[in-house]
């Protein structure tokens, strides 16, 4: 869209030619019917906010919530989806040359921003310094390390989720001591509410109505970090395991 890298358009993919000149005769026709077919066909290409929540709906394993909660879904995406239909439709010349420009634009950042996110999902140390959360993460209070260390048969560590930020989002714990993570996802938003750490062998749908409580083992000294499914969270959230001294 942005003509930067003109070359590349030789690895595009491309669609049959008796497809293409069915979309392509659909879209020169007058008719409302071909808007209708085309506009419904777009639901199904791949989205990562649409997949994600389809993810949700099945795990609710219910079939009125899943239809009701898609429901809403594209009733909210309609407005801006209108708005983008009706802005581009009425551009035309620089309008919208320009109108594609941003376009482009604003999917090579959206682009970068999935990668970073990546990056947090896979526990890359590039996250910390490249994410900004939506709110600062709040640094690590020294009762919530004693907390973990004074009971040494149980450590119990404790988190809220508030939006977009694990408050707090960096726990220090000991190596072979059982651990309590109790989680009050009440107030989280969007994706917060499901928790993966793969290092630590977590993978959890979180309650938004009750405290949630994970209890794991930490086998390896090391640094093992936190997110939710899409990497959008706090940056730099992890879990320090230090050796135990006592053995």
């Amino acid at each position: 869209m942005l003509r930067l890298l003109p070359a590349l358009t030789r690895f595009l993919p491309t669609m049959p030619k008796s497809f293409s000149h069915f979309i392509h005769d659909l879209a020169e026709r007058d008719a409302n019917g071909g808007a209708f077919v085309l506009g419904a066909a777009t639901f199904f290409l791949p989205c990562g906010f649409t997949q994600a929540l389809q993810l949700y709906v099945l795990a609710k394993g219910s079939f009125a919530i899943g239809a009701l909660t898609m429901l809403a879904f594209s009733l909210g995406t309609l407005p801006a989806l209108l708005s983008l239909s009706a802005l581009s439709s009425l551009a035309s010349g620089n309008v919208q040359r320009h109108f594609l420009k941003f376009a482009g634009a604003a999917v090579i950042v959206l682009g970068i921003a999935n990668i970073q996110y990546g990056l947090v999902l896979t526990g890359s140390a590039m996250n910390a310094a490249s994410v900004t959360p939506a709110t600062p993460p709040a640094e690590v209070p020294p009762a919530q390390i004693a907390a973990a260390q004074d009971k040494p048969d149980k450590q119990i560590v404790v988190m809220r989720i508030d939006g977009f930020s694990y408050i707090p989002n960096r726990f220090t714990v000991m190596q072979g001591v059982p651990v309590e993570w109790r989680i009050d996802a009440s107030e989280a938003a969007a994706c917060g509410r499901f928790l993966l750490a793969p290092g630590l062998g977590i993978r959890k749908l979180l309650s938004d109505r009750s405290t949630t409580m994970i209890s794991f083992v930490p086998q390896q000294a090391g640094e093992f970090g936190f997110n939710c499914g899409m990497g959008m969270m706090t940056p730099g959230s992890k879990f320090t395991v230090v050796p135990n001294a006592r053995g």
